[in-house]
């Protein structure tokens, strides 16, 4: 038998992956067919999943195709697999979390998920799509209402995503620095005042908000780039960190 303890192995260990999930989910799944009724672990991370993808009905695992697929509520059928690798990550996150909280909570049922706790997420924007950036920091509460989730970020997306009573800390030369959460600030507003950077560069700053919003491609945006490009040159570093962040979403998109 499994000790309530046993939530708490490799807790500050970033062990959560995708292969991990699935070999652990399909078990899961396999063994509540055999039994004839939904194990309380699986219908908690069932309930997790879902409400951290708004548009999910359910996951499962197909026996005939040997693949985790996610049912979307329009009727698709997306294999887990075809998901980004920030995507799968974030998922097998939720998933191991809501595995802690049943093992903690037992007698809760499914709403071991209100369990409370902290925790800590390193670079939570890695290989996500701008949307999901955006989306990402709500859903984790929604899921988990009790949870102190303690992040950090390059992206201006998910800072912006942030509501009123969340905390903004720089940490600049082993200093942190509290930001007031101006609820509803746009992109450039959060580049300017809360991720430092240049206040003439305002170009600049208007191209890296319309890449960070996914719209990197559009013909404003290419033209804005040829502009900055021709003051100053190629090479400048904020042009190939939009290149980075554009070929990231184009794999995303894959």
């Amino acid at each position: 038998n499994r000790s309530r303890l046993d939530s708490y192995k490799d807790a500050i260990n970033p062990a959560a992956n995708y292969e991990y999930f699935k070999k652990w989910f399909i078990t899961k799944e396999l063994t509540s067919l055999q039994q004839g009724k939904i194990l309380p672990e699986v219908a908690v991370v069932k309930k997790a999943v879902k409400q951290c993808v708004s548009d999910c009905e359910d996951i499962y695992f197909n026996i005939e195709t040997n693949a985790l697929v996610m049912k979307m509520k329009d009727g698709r059928i997306i294999r887990w697999n075809n998901l980004s690798d920030g995507q799968q990550n974030i998922l097998a996150m939720v998933a191991d979390m809501a595995q802690r909280c049943i093992n903690l909570n037992p007698f809760m049922g499914e709403n071991a998920l209100e369990t409370n706790g902290i925790v800590l997420i390193d670079e939570i924007d890695v290989h996500l799509h701008p949307s999901w950036q955006q989306s990402i920091a709500q859903n984790l509460k929604n899921a988990f209402p009790n949870v102190q989730f303690i992040a950090t970020t390059h992206s201006p997306l998910v800072l912006h995503s942030l509501e009123l009573g969340d905390r903004i800390i720089s940490l600049e030369d082993m200093q942190a620095y509290y930001f007031d959460n101006k609820f509803g600030r746009d992109i450039e507003d959060t580049l300017l005042q809360i991720m430092d950077t240049k206040t003439e560069n305002r170009e600049v700053n208007k191209y890296l908000s319309m890449v960070y919003e996914g719209e990197g491609k559009s013909q404003d945006a290419l033209h804005l780039r040829e502009k900055i490009a021709a003051k100053v040159g190629e090479d400048y570093k904020e042009l190939a960190k939009a290149d980075a962040l554009l070929f990231l979403q184009e794999k995303n998109k894959k």
